[in-house]
């Protein structure tokens, strides 16, 4: 979702129109705001469940030539050297959401920084618009290792957990905030404070 309104943003821009553009771009940092929290919940819950796993398919660390920003290229070369510390499957696996959880929140900050920069400049500089694009792609990477990561565990889990983790993610009545507040640290007061991610903006 925020791969298609950054790349829509960009083709619309290319077709002279900056105004669309630019509220294509809002769109996508909209998005940013209500996306982020929830996969790092999801990042949460998943660590939880990876304890009851007899055993975890192995994964492969973060490739630090993957990433643009200079932060989460440094984090994923962290994360290969100290992949090959740690022992076991669990371990490893438990150190990959770990990871992608600090990277997902330097990325996301970056990105809504950029993204309101142009927007409130309404800059229609190629060199902005390229760097939006790129920290945009490092989202998504990001994005699709945690789901790549959430299907290892759904493999790992006996029949019983897997269901427990449905339940935890899906049930109506108010089961999701349920799991944040006990999974997250801090409960509800720190998934919180990921919500006006604008507010936590680095400042230029």
């Amino acid at each position: 979702m925020v791969g298609v309104a950054v790349n829509e943003a960009v083709e619309v821009k290319q077709r002279g129109n900056l105004e669309e553009a630019l509220r294509f771009l809002s769109i996508g940092g909209d998005v940013i705001e209500r996306f982020t929290p929830s996969l790092l919940c999801l990042l949460a819950i998943m660590t939880h469940f990876s304890r009851m796993a007899a055993a975890i398919t192995p994964v492969k660390p973060l490739v630090p030539e993957h990433f643009q920003l200079s932060e989460v290229a440094n984090l994923a070369q962290l994360h290969r050297l100290l992949h090959q510390f740690v022992v076991s499957t669990g371990q490893r696996f438990r150190l990959k959401l770990h990871i992608i959880g600090k990277a997902l929140s330097i990325t996301s900050r970056y990105l809504l920084r950029h993204i309101e920069d142009v927007i409130l400049r309404r800059s229609p500089e190629e060199k902005d618009w390229q760097q939006v694009v790129s920290i945009s792609q490092d989202f998504q990477r990001l994005s699709d290792e945690s789901l790549q990561s959430f299907r290892v565990l759904l493999d790992s889990l006996s029949n019983d957990d897997a269901r427990r983790l449905a339940q935890s993610l899906f049930l109506p009545g108010g089961s999701m905030k349920q799991s944040e507040d006990a999974l997250l640290p801090g409960g509800p007061t720190h998934l919180q404070s990921w919500a006006p991610i604008r507010k936590q903006l680095p400042q230029s």
